[in-house]
């Protein structure tokens, strides 16, 4: 039987080892060596798997498969992805402006007769609180001995954003391999539970790991929801509160940001530009109506300061000197009630230093102070508010 709410948001930490990945040049290397180590079997769910970077990993499955290792992909179903092609076809037909991308995704055709097993995420059985409904979690399981998750696609049209990716060895494998195998089931329709992968011990530590208590918080509709967990986090904060985040309009986590600098926490927020996320010109919105927000309360914010075709697509939260929250999680009322998303929950001094050393080197050197809102601006934020379930 599924757990309840409160009991997965309870869930006991685990020690393992931890490595933070950030942007390609660290991220896919790892990737490819994690595909490369697979003895018994990799269980991938993917938003986005596309262009030669994708292509390379199907590759690198395919010859996993052959050599019977057990590979299983859990992927975003494309009947989802032709809908909102057709949706960016009517907008560029009023005039609104589109980034056209020359992308290719793969499908279910694309995997025949190669022995990987795929299945498109089980969104059916989402609640239906928004018509946007995404399988947009990034995780990569390889013999239940190490994962990976965070915001990175596996694909050659997002190689040039600033993200990062955590990669962990250790006994919370057997959490994230849980997780996959009961949305599996509900994807293929197969009944019977898996039988529970054993956790492994992660001992020595490698190159570049920390050890690190974490816990593996995902948000499922059908099951439960992270909001929680980061509201808390939030609310008993004692020192400060660092926000790296793609996209941030939750009027319950932007009250309680504000709430929490009135209370004297440091509080600052680093967002993306916002100026092409998903092909659109959305001249910065809807990250412009959290800015004005939080500048009137007077927090301080700073927009990243992207070079062309890159996003900063980081959703990553610091507490204190000693937790971390990462994964693929916008803070947007859509991520949290229609998606799948992941995310680590990370108690280490060590880790979050890294980190905010991070987010620290991100404020001072490539972001810039907000422009002022505009009345229009003030105008076009308030009518997104009136929609803000749907983003």
């Amino acid at each position: 039987m599924p757990q309840s709410k409160t009991a997965l948001q309870n869930r006991p930490l685990s020690v393992n080892a931890v490595q933070i990945l950030e942007d390609a040049e660290q991220i896919f290397p790892a990737v490819y060596r994690m595909i490369a180590a697979a003895e018994k079997r990799i269980f991938l769910e993917m938003y986005l798997l596309e262009g030669e970077i994708g292509l390379r990993i199907i590759r690198q499955l395919r010859e996993k498969a052959a050599q019977g290792v057990d590979v299983r992909l859990l992927y975003q179903p494309p009947v989802t992805l032709t809908a909102y092609k057709k949706f960016l076809r009517l907008l560029k037909r009023v005039g609104l402006k589109t980034r056209p991308q020359a992308y290719r995704t793969f499908s279910e055709q694309d995997f025949k007769e190669t022995g990987i097993r795929v299945a498109p995420f089980p969104l059916r059985r989402f609640a239906k609180k928004t018509p946007l409904k995404m399988a947009h979690a990034k995780v990569l399981l390889v013999d239940g001995r190490q994962g990976m998750i965070g915001g990175m696609n596996f694909a050659s049209i997002t190689e040039r954003n600033h993200d990062v990716m955590v990669r962990v060895r250790g006994p919370i494998v057997a959490d994230m391999e849980d997780f996959f195998l009961r949305n599996w089931r509900l994807a293929v329709s197969e009944p019977e539970p898996p039988s529970p992968s054993q956790p492994e011990d992660f001992h020595p530590l490698e190159e570049e790991e920390l050890a690190a208590r974490v816990g593996y918080f995902v948000t499922l509709p059908y099951l439960e929801n992270t909001k929680a967990l980061i509201l808390d986090q939030i609310r008993t904060a004692q020192k400060r509160v660092l926000v790296e985040m793609y996209l941030l309009s939750e009027p319950r986590i932007l009250a309680d940001l504000m709430a929490a600098y009135r209370r004297g926490i440091d509080v600052r927020v680093l967002l993306d530009a916002n100026r092409l996320p998903l092909e659109l010109d959305l001249k910065g919105f809807p990250n412009k109506r959290a800015i004005g927000k939080l500048l009137k309360a007077g927090v301080q914010v700073r927009v990243y300061r992207c070079l062309p075709g890159q996003e900063m697509h980081l959703k990553m939260a610091l507490f204190d000197d000693d937790r971390a929250l990462i994964g693929s999680t916008n803070w947007t009322v859509a991520s949290f009630t229609a998606n799948s998303e992941s995310c680590f929950f990370i108690h280490s001094a060590a880790v979050n230093e890294r980190l905010r050393a991070m987010f620290e080197r991100d404020w001072r050197e490539t972001s810039d102070p907000p422009d002022a809102l505009t009345r229009g601006d003030r105008l076009i934020a308030a009518v997104l508010g009136l929609f803000e379930s749907f983003y």
